[in-house]
């Protein structure tokens, strides 16, 4: 079904991303070969050796000295130049984990707060779930996964899930199972709320925090409502064309009860661009969203 869909496309959408265990090794790396260069560059530097005076040297005019700067390396400047190179990849290496960071954020919006997680907790579990994705990935791959919820992608998905639980427990304690459980039942609400908000943002019309939260409350009771129905509709997928009439029905009503819940808290102008987003899907199906 869509919402089944929908969970799926979020569950494997990160799979291209990089394993950020890996580089948070690199940049210790890094910061240990940066803290060596520093310390050579500030070492022993050693005298020019004393002109040895011999009977062949005696009374002869000492030419000057040949610049031979391009051969000759001068103290510290090699060490120098390995620790500014050293430096940059560093800050290179710094950039790129946080711009995967930002990234599993999006994937997993609002995921540290809903779980009341510490920043040490926080990272710890944005690195697991960037190991976490890419397994399932190879998981789903494994399988023959087409984009479509058949048989054998659901219970890969369900043994994920229950590996996942485990995993969390042991990462994060067993206390934050529950909230990490709750999390992933409405991370698809989520998503959608956080997709609604860029869409309003980019046409000059932004979210307040409040509104976001309420948008997002809105959209998580929906989902939990339609994902109750789903079980039911799906067991008249033998219907034909009445099963299809059904999930119309039931689109189009779960958008209807959105707009009305969202709709206390969104201006004049947020709120018709939401109801002709929402009827422009509801169109493509043969409906109309409505709403109060």
């Amino acid at each position: 079904m869509l919402a089944g869909l929908f969970i799926l496309s979020g569950a494997i959408g990160g799979l291209g991303w990089y394993n950020l265990r890996i580089e948070k090794s690199k940049n210790e790396q890094l910061r240990a070969q940066l803290a060596k260069a520093t310390s050579d560059a500030n070492g022993p530097q050693f005298p020019e050796p004393a002109t040895v005076v011999t009977p062949t040297t005696i009374g002869m005019v000492p030419s000057p000295p040949t610049s031979n700067i391009a051969s000759t390396a001068i103290p510290g400047m090699e060490a120098a130049t390995s620790r500014n190179e050293i430096a940059q990849e560093f800050q290179y290496r710094m950039a790129q984990l946080a711009q995967q960071r930002l990234r599993m954020q999006k994937n997993f919006p609002g995921v540290v707060e809903a779980m009341e997680l510490s920043e040490y907790e926080a990272d710890q579990l944005l690195d697991f779930l960037a190991e976490d994705q890419k397994k399932l990935g190879t998981q789903l791959a494994a399988v023959g996964h087409n984009g479509t919820m058949d048989t054998a992608t659901a219970e890969v998905l369900s043994n994920h899930d229950q590996q996942q639980d485990v995993e969390i427990a042991n990462l994060l304690g067993a206390g934050k199972v529950a909230k990490w459980q709750e999390y992933r039942q409405s991370r698809t609400a989520r998503m959608q709320s956080t997709t609604l908000a860029t869409e309003l943002a980019q046409l000059g019309l932004p979210l307040t925090a409040d509104q976001q939260r309420s948008l997002t409350s809105a959209l998580i009771v929906e989902q939990n409502r339609w994902m109750k129905e789903e079980a039911s509709l799906a067991s008249n997928a033998g219907s034909g064309d009445g099963s299809r009439e059904q999930g119309i029905r039931q689109m189009n009503d779960s958008n209807r009860r959105i707009l009305n819940a969202a709709a206390p808290s969104l201006n004049a102008e947020q709120l018709a661009v939401l109801r002709r987003k929402f009827d422009s899907q509801s169109s493509l199906n043969g409906g109309q969203t409505g709403g109060r």
